[in-house]
């Protein structure tokens, strides 16, 4: 429901009006709970707002994302033999190899 939601938000301009939180209930027969975590979820990741009494609007702009530095981490697990997979995928996508980081 995320994920449609996500693609819906990327389709619409900016100050569109997303389906009511009843109507994302019908449409993904869910509990209101759940449509409603949905819409807080995205509103945490700054892809819509919510306006009480009015409903859940798209956002001007898909917030940018900071590409962090993860060196400092690698240096202070070291240069294992044993690196878990996800540390190692991780460390992958921040172009960051586990030898690089220790010298």
């Amino acid at each position: 429901m995320v994920a449609e939601l996500d693609r819906l938000t990327n389709a619409l301009p900016p100050d569109s009006l997303l389906p009511s939180t009843r109507q994302l209930q019908q449409r993904f027969r869910v509990s209101a709970l759940t449509a409603q975590r949905a819409l807080a979820t995205l509103a945490s990741e700054g892809l819509l707002v919510t306006r009480p009494g009015r409903g859940s609007y798209t956002t001007a702009r898909r917030p940018e994302i900071s590409h962090s530095d993860l060196g400092w981490q690698t240096l202070a697990l070291g240069s294992r033999p044993g690196l878990p997979t996800e540390l190692k995928d991780l460390l992958a996508r921040a172009e960051i190899t586990p030898q690089h980081a220790a010298s």
